[in-house]
């Protein structure tokens, strides 16, 4: 029986100087496949009749990683007839493509291209390959909407896991002080990567951050629902609702650099440590044992710091990630 709740609405961008107060949902084109059909991503928009600054909360731009998507999509009901200055702007799935596919990155019919990590690619190239454009017409739409804060959610890629964990670049005042907001678990202190939406979005006069928030393709409800408390304070603090909550807040741990542990050798690698362990150098993180169930590896920590991300997936190939620990470098 054919759905009777009326279809949302395409349109071509989102201009909030003409757009009416109130609650908003549309799906935006972005690019052209090659049997002619767009590629769409959904848009949620809160504008109050109060002016005030625009916070954008986008995710999904990896298709693996699914609390991000979550949060955004759970941001977007319960923020209903809460915004009472300024404007959210919410797009809670910057990659369809990736999503319906399982997959991390943007894939396309040319056999000549390999899948592509959208967040390396931005601005991106109107005139280049179709992912190429693809990140163009993101960045176009972003870039459009004028926002003065933005949250960039994530998770770990498939087989990996993050805590609640922050990428910011805390030489940018309000960066700094939206990550403490968030009450993430750990803090990296990052200047950024040409080519990353956060780096990109820094670059061009908008404070950027990004959340981590947990696994990849697995829905965990307690570091979403943190994720949505954390991002509250964060509107809260901008004036955009009311607080709801006080409670003191409490330092992430941080640090200014990772290094990471990868296999060497294919099989089975099990974790003898987990994410937030204290760790010292010569500590053994991982062991890994071939198809008989032999020990074939043992991998200790290089540094000593705090473990930040950890494979979950035992089946790695050499060059696979175990383990990234978070920590200092004077240098």
């Amino acid at each position: 029986m054919p759905d009777a709740t009326p279809p949302i609405k395409d349109c071509n961008n989102i201009d909030l100087a003409t757009l009416p107060m109130g609650h908003h949902q549309c799906w935006i084109p972005l690019v052209q496949n090659g049997i002619g059909n767009w590629t769409k991503v959904p848009a949620t928009i809160f504008k109050s009749r109060i002016p005030g600054p625009t916070l954008l909360i986008t995710a999904g731009i990896h298709g693996d990683e699914l609390n991000s998507v979550v949060t955004a999509q759970r941001i977007a009901r319960e923020w209903q007839g809460k915004v009472t200055s300024g404007c959210v702007v919410i797009l809670p799935l910057l990659n369809p493509n990736g999503m319906l596919r399982h997959s991390r990155h943007f894939h396309t019919a040319d056999g000549d291209l390999a899948p592509y990590n959208l967040n390396r690619g931005f601005p991106g190239n109107a005139e280049g390959t179709l992912p190429e454009r693809y990140c163009a017409a993101l960045w176009k739409l972003i870039q459009g909407i004028k926002a003065d804060y933005c949250l960039d959610l994530h998770t770990q890629t498939k087989g990996m896991a993050y805590p609640l964990f922050i990428y910011a670049d805390k030489s940018i005042p309000e960066c700094a002080s939206i990550a403490t907001l968030i009450q993430a678990d750990m803090l990296l202190d990052d200047l950024g990567q040409i080519g990353v939406f956060e780096t990109e979005m820094n670059r061009a006069g908008i404070p950027t951050l990004t959340l981590e928030i947990g696994a990849g393709k697995r829905h965990q409800p307690h570091l979403v629902t943190r994720a949505v408390e954390g991002i509250s304070r964060v509107a809260a603090h901008l004036g955009l609702m009311h607080q709801t909550t006080s409670s003191p807040l409490i330092p992430a741990q941080s640090g200014n650099a990772v290094t990471d542990v990868r296999a060497v050798k294919g099989g089975f690698a099990l974790g003898r440590v987990e994410i937030g362990d204290n760790i010292s150098a010569g500590q053994i993180l991982f062991e890994q044992f071939d198809s008989f169930g032999n020990l074939i590896e043992t991998y200790c920590a290089p540094i000593a710091g705090i473990v930040a991300s950890i494979a979950e997936d035992p089946m790695r190939e050499p060059g696979g990630l175990l383990v990234r620990i978070l920590h200092s470098d004077t240098n």
